[in-house]
Order: structure tokens, then C-alpha cells, then sequence
């Protein structure tokens, strides 16, 4: 008989006891969990049903050393030698990685390793939904509880803002796994989601293509995300999976939007038998290109994060394409060991630059798809080689997460609250002119609107190609993010992007106002701060007229020129954006 869980009700009866309602709390999460593991397989309920008795242990007078009790329950728990999984559910239960962040304790926190497996999920369901004398909670509830027990500043509200979100789709996940298990969710169900998701992609001409649409029908997408996710958010093309975040609630990796990963497929125009290289991880994606190259061809995917690979390989044998792909753990900014080239490389993560490694290891007439950062706008780019550069054959406005290790890109950033202590953040590729000191100065002055004469119609929202008109003939050109009602957004002035220019003494928005009076439907415009803010919303002003004068382009010819291509490549009206390999070449056609 398994005496895990006798064993750690016995343990936290002894340090719990004594405490009154956190006595009751663990034993009302302990039930909970016990029902909600009826949704795992057997041998894996004893563990989460023994971490939720103790989950809470390090509230222990006698056990604190940190002053956080999940890394204090969990030191205990490591050294009385307790099953490691435990100590990790214990140590990372119901998000506490976010806190132990706010606490200045991420380090120590780090040393129990975090799986994010559907044992966390469920731990986390039955913790939050358990309130402090075990009654039955809502998770509402317990935030409610969370916002009247401390104050506002404390590290324990701010930790819950970063993980409140992730928190309710893990409670979401927790309740599908156990559908799943009693049969209210089926395989059939899958299938279903699965065919209706190959209908919509098939309804778009552009991404109708037999072998492509014929992956996403045999491949299934819902192992490959968080298990227990909702099956219309694994198989709505339109929707990007998280499946792992930073300290700051950021994500660091994912499962691309079927749509994405569609119309990079075709543009790196794969054939039965080529060898492709994905740089970005997930397994979903692998599969795919798997069964568009078929049995003759060669896929191999390589990510920096031993965390993703694992996934990755994991996922990959439960379902059926582990000897089919082949995952390396790795940097791909550095060359993959052996020399080996690849007919296409799709790289699923944001990047910000064209490292030597990709083109040394691109085929003469392979195809190079990349989520390429141009200023504060990304676009998957197929590139293939003309001469001694690249040359994108075409472009796809896009979001990734970004790249991480040595290719990886720091945008600098800027902080500043606004007279009425709404947050505003500046972002930059370069260093920005000004300091916070100075932003937080003229945020508090008069600002001077300018309006362009330039008007958008109702219902127009893809305004990329002026952003990226706008990047590339102005260089200091950056993101403004703040919330609407702040000195930024005033509630009578909408936001198109969260752009502007910056000077050394004054920076300009980008604005629109609405004209629903009359036909013209949106007037783009500009909102200057500080001494010299006319003259830099006047400079906003001017190019939004020249991107109307030049008949509104969308998309420049775009090319790679490498640090060792001729200058002369670059003579012909192109606009250069400098990166650390070479500079992106950008030549607009303007129509008179």
C-alpha cells in the first residue's frame, strides 16, 4: 500500500494543526485535489494529492528561514528526503515563482525545478479554490480576499497582477483534464475541432495547399499545448498557445497560430524529401513540417532551453514523430556541429538580426523564413539568396516571441509615471535622448496637437506599412506604451499605435481623432510634449504626409545585406536599418 499520502497528512497535521485555519485550509485543499486527480493517471495521484496536504507547511513557525513559505516547506521537504516531485509541486504551488520574484528571492527559488505539467495545474486549482477555513472558494473569491488582506504596494498584489491570468487558465486546464478523464471530452470531440480548423484554413486561398492542409489534419494540435486546453483555443487558427513565461509574466515560448505556422510552410516551399531546419521549438510545428517533407526528408529542430527540447521530445514520442524529428538543444546563433546543410531553415521565434550561421547553412536555393524585428514592427520574411545577399520574396506581418541566448535583443527601456500616476514606458532599439527625469517633466507640461490632413477609413486597423514607413525614414522612431487617460492618451484622443519620436528636447505621439461626422472616418495626427513639441509633432506631421503623398506604400522591397556586401548594393534610395550582421535594406516604390 502507498503510504505517501497517510504520510504527509500526518506531516502537516504536525506543523499545521497548531495554526487553526491553516489547518482547515490545507485539509480543504487536500480534498479538492483528490477529486480533481481522478483526471491523472493513477500513479501520478498519490503525488499531488501528498503535495497539496503540504503545501503549506513553510507557514510553520519552527521551518521559516526565507520568510516565504514555499521555498521554507520545500527546504524541509528536500531534506527529510521526500520524493523530488513533491518538493517541486510544494515549492512552485499556485504561482509562487511570481512572488518569490517580487521578493527579491527568484534566485533561491530557482534551485526546485518547475516542470509547468498538469500536476502543477491541478495543485494550483485545488490551493485557489480552497479559501482560509477549507470552505469551497471562487478563484474571484480568493482574489477578492487577496486585495482586502494586503496593501496594495505589497509584494503580494503586485506578484498576483503578473499571476492572476495564468492562474485562471490553469484552473481551466485542471477541470478539462478531468472531463477529459470521465469521458465528457473525447478523442472524437478533437477530431471534430481538428476538421473544422483544416475547413477554415482551407477556406483561405492563399493557404489551401493539399500537402500543408493535409499536415494540419493528421497532426494533433491538442497534444501538443498545455493539456486540459480548451479544444476551441487549441484548433482556432487565429490563436497563439503560451506555453512558458518568465518571472515577469512575459512569454518566452509558444505554440504559433495555425494560420502562422500555414503561411510559412508555403513560403519556404517545401517539397517531399527537402531537409529543414526549425530554429524555435514546440513539437507541433516539427510535426507538420514532418509530414510535408515525408518519410524521405530531414527535420530538425534546435532551441536554447533544455526546459523546451524536453517538452518537445516528449510530446514528439507520444505522438508518434519522435524518430521522425530530431531535437537538439542548442544555440542556433552558432553553426550546428558536422557541416550540415538545409534545403529550408523556418525559424519560429522573433529575431532581430540574420546571424552568418543560417545563411552558411541555407542550400543555394533554400528558402530562409524569419520573424525579422524591423524597428518596432516584425515581419516573417522569406529570403533566399541573390547574389551575395538576401531578398525577401515575400512578407507577412507577424508576433513571435523573442529570441533568447546570444541572439538574443535588448530593447532599451524607459519608465516614468505621468502626472495622474498612470504608467508610461519608452522603448528603443537605440538609447533614447532624454531621461526619465525629463519625460516626467514635460508629461507634466502643456502638449500641442497637430493634425495631418491624412485620414483612414472606418475599420482600417492595418496601418503596418506606415509603421514601418515611419521607422525607417525617421531614427528615433520608438514605442510610447501607457494606458488610454493618461497625458499620453487623453480619452478624446485615439490611439493608433504606440508610437513616437523622440528628440533631445521633445518627443510626439502618433494620434488619430475620430470624423465619424463625416465620411472621412479617422484624421491621423501627432501630439507633442516638452520646449520643442511642436516642432517634433510638425516632424510627425510631415511624414505622414509623405506616406500619403507616396500613395500610401505598405510593403517595401526588402533585403539582407550582409557586413561584407558592397556598398554599392545599398545606392539605389534603399533606407538602411543597422543590425550587428549586416543592415536590412528597405527601397520603397513611391506612387505619384
Amino acid at each position: 500500500m502507498d503510504t505517501l499520502v497517510p504520510q504527509a497528512r500526518d506531516l502537516a497535521e504536525r506543523f499545521l494543526a497548531p495554526m487553526g485555519q491553516r489547518w482547515e485550509h490545507a485539509q480543504g485543499t487536500a480534498e479538492r485535489a483528490a477529486e480533481l486527480a481522478a483526471g491523472l493517471p493513477p500513479e501520478q495521484r498519490n503525488t499531488v494529492v501528498a503535495a497539496a496536504w503540504l503545501h503549506d507547511i513553510g507557514h510553520a513557525p519552527e521551518l521559516e528561514r526565507t520568510g516565504y513559505a514555499p521555498i521554507d516547506g520545500a527546504l524541509h521537504l528536500r531534506e527529510q528526503g521526500w520524493p523530488p516531485t513533491v518538493v517541486d509541486l510544494v515549492a512552485h504551488h499556485s504561482g509562487a515563482r511570481f512572488e518569490a520574484y517580487a521578493r527579491g528571492l527568484a534566485d533561491e527559488h530557482a534551485e526546485f525545478g518547475f516542470e509547468d505539467t498538469p500536476l502543477d495545474d491541478l495543485l494550483a486549482a485545488a490551493d485557489l479554490t480552497s479559501g482560509p477555513g477549507g470552505e469551497r472558494y471562487t478563484f474571484d473569491d480568493l482574489l477578492a480576499e487577496i486585495r482586502e488582506r494586503y496593501p496594495e504596494s505589497s509584494e503580494v498584489p503586485v506578484a498576483w497582477q503578473v499571476a492572476e491570468p495564468l492562474m485562471r487558465e490553469a484552473l481551466t486546464r485542471a477541470e478539462n483534464n478531468l472531463r477529459w478523464a470521465t469521458g465528457e471530452i473525447t478523442t472524437a470531440d478533437a477530431a471534430t475541432a481538428r476538421k473544422a480548423m483544416v475547413e477554415t484554413l482551407a477556406a483561405n486561398p492563399d493557404l489551401a495547399d493539399p500537402s500543408v492542409l493535409a499536415a494540419f489534419a493528421t497532426v494533433p494540435r491538442h497534444m501538443f499545448v498545455p493539456a486540459g486546453t480548451p479544444l476551441s483555443d487549441a484548433y482556432d487558427i487565429d490563436q497563439a498557445i503560451m506555453t512558458r513565461h518568465d518571472l515577469t509574466g512575459m512569454p518566452i515560448s509558444s505554440v504559433s497560430a495555425p494560420w502562422l505556422q500555414a503561411q510559412m510552410a508555403l513560403a519556404a516551399r517545401l517539397r517531399p524529401g527537402d531537409r529543414v531546419l526549425e530554429i524555435g521549438s514546440g513539437g507541433y510545428n516539427a510535426a507538420l513540417l514532418s509530414e510535408i517533407v515525408g518519410e524521405h526528408g530531414t527535420v530538425v529542430t534546435v532551441d536554447v532551453d533544455p526546459w523546451v527540447t524536453a517538452r518537445t521530445q516528449r510530446f514528439l514520442e507520444a505522438t508518434g514523430y519522435g524518430d521522425r524529428v530530431e531535437v537538439i538543444t542548442a544555440d542556433a546563433e552558432l553553426p550546428l556541429p558536422g557541416q550540415r546543410v538545409f534545403d529550408a531553415i523556418i525559424v519560429t521565434v522573433g529575431a532581430w538580426d540574420i546571424p552568418s550561421a543560417w545563411t552558411d547553412q541555407l542550400a543555394p536555393a533554400g528558402h530562409l523564413v524569419v520573424p525579422l524585428a524591423m524597428g518596432l514592427t516584425t515581419r516573417s520574411l522569406s529570403l533566399r539568396r541573390k547574389d551575395d545577399h538576401l531578398v525577401a520574396t515575400s512578407s507577412q506581418v507577424c508576433g513571435f516571441v523573442p529570441m533568447q541566448g546570444i541572439g538574443a535583443h535588448v530593447r532599451h527601456q524607459m519608465h516614468v509615471t505621468d502626472p495622474a500616476g498612470i504608467p508610461v514606458t519608452f522603448t528603443s532599439d537605440s538609447v533614447m535622448p532624454l531621461n526619465p527625469d525629463d519625460l516626467g517633466q514635460m508629461l507634466s507640461g502643456e502638449s500641442t496637437e497637430a493634425w495631418s490632413g491624412v485620414s483612414i477609413a472606418q475599420g482600417q486597423v492595418d496601418l503596418s506599412g506606415m509603421l514601418l514607413w515611419m521607422t525607417s525614414h525617421e531614427p528615433e522612431w520608438c514605442g510610447a506604451m501607457s494606458p488610454a487617460g493618461g497625458a499620453l492618451h487623453p480619452d478624446r484622443v485615439l490611439t493608433v499605435w504606440p508610437n513616437a519620436l523622440v528628440t533631445y528636447d521633445a518627443f510626439s505621439t502618433l494620434t488619430m481623432r475620430d470624423l465619424s461626422n463625416t465620411d472621412d472616418g479617422f484624421e491621423l495626427g501627432a501630439r507633442g510634449f516638452g520646449p520643442e513639441g511642436a516642432e517634433a509633432a510638425g516632424r510627425v506631421i510631415t511624414l505622414l504626409q509623405a506616406w500619403d503623398h507616396a500613395g500610401r506604400p505598405s510593403e517595401p522591397k526588402i533585403r539582407y545585406l550582409r557586413k561584407d556586401t558592397p556598398p554599392a548594393e545599398a545606392v539605389d534610395h534603399s533606407l538602411l536599418l543597422k543590425k550587428k550582421h549586416g543592415h536590412v535594406a528597405l527601397t520603397w516604390q513611391v506612387h505619384q
